[in-house]
């Protein structure tokens, strides 16, 4: 895994959403499949561990 300085890019709840969904496209657009559940977790005991479910919405009319 890459290690990538988001410090400084998130400092809102609206910066979380922004780079998830610039995550999730990015994947798209490089023929990468992001659906289904990934484990975050560092060797830090200090931060919380999570686990992230992507799962693709339906389209409504």
């Amino acid at each position: 895994m890459t290690d990538i300085p988001f410090e400084e890019l998130i400092g809102t709840l609206e910066d979380i959403e922004t780079v998830l969904c610039e995550i999730l496209a990015a994947a798209e657009q490089n023929d990468l499949d992001p659906r289904g559940t990934t484990v975050c977790s560092t060797d830090d005991p200090s931060q919380i561990d999570y686990e992230v479910m992507v799962y693709e919405l339906e389209k409504t009319s």
